[in-house]
């Protein structure tokens, strides 16, 4: 290949890694020359942002592999076999993924860390409301931090307040749902009425 060349190869072979090129690698993982601490800064958290990116997407990938491959028999063997990490850190991912498309944790406020965002994705529903108050869901929160919380909630538990709060939001989306069928079933009597009254 010459140097005015450009290497062509499929999106399955880019994602495969069979049209591996050695240019991306060194593009990733060349560091900028910085001369302040803002620089510094700047290039440092652009590629931790790309790493807590990647393990959602992971996660997603993972959530879809396994909803396609374990009716085969094939999920186990693409964890055992074919990826960099075992099943502890598939769990992890796979937990992240969940907590984030159920909407128990927002994905642009996911901690950095995969340890600590599945540390979070493992509260249940109170317990999330407990710490959004307390501003544990953010991507600089330290792991401590969110063990400390847990095992402040083993002790203690939800506080009323936080129990009467989720009620509240439940009946709130329920209601939501019943107007959303009612005015439903109102634009088809409305329908239904236009079309009476057209047939004399």
């Amino acid at each position: 290949m010459t140097a005015g060349e450009v290497k062509r190869f499929s999106r399955q072979q880019a994602r495969a890694g069979l049209g591996h090129d050695e240019r991306v690698d060194r593009m990733r993982t060349t560091v900028i020359a910085c001369e302040t601490r803002e620089a510094f800064a700047y290039e440092i958290s652009q590629l931790w942002d790309t790493a807590q990116q990647s393990f959602l997407a992971i996660g997603r990938y993972l959530v879809a592999a396994k909803a396609k491959l374990e009716a085969h028999g094939q999920w186990q063997e693409l964890i055992d076999n074919d990826l960099p990490f075992g099943r502890h850190t598939a769990h992890k991912f796979l937990g992240i993924a969940a907590a984030v498309d159920g909407g128990l944790l927002p994905a642009e406020r996911l901690p950095n860390d995969y340890n600590t965002a599945y540390a979070l994705a493992r509260l249940n529903p109170p317990e999330i409301a407990i710490a959004e108050e307390r501003r544990l869901i953010r991507p600089d929160v330290r792991r401590e931090d969110v063990m400390d919380f847990k095992r402040e909630m083993a002790i203690s538990g939800p506080t009323p307040r936080v129990v009467q709060t989720q009620k509240r939001a439940a009946l709130i989306r329920r209601c939501k749902t019943l107007q959303e069928k009612i005015d439903s079933m109102q634009a088809e009597l409305l329908r239904l009425e236009a079309q009476i009254s057209q047939l004399g």
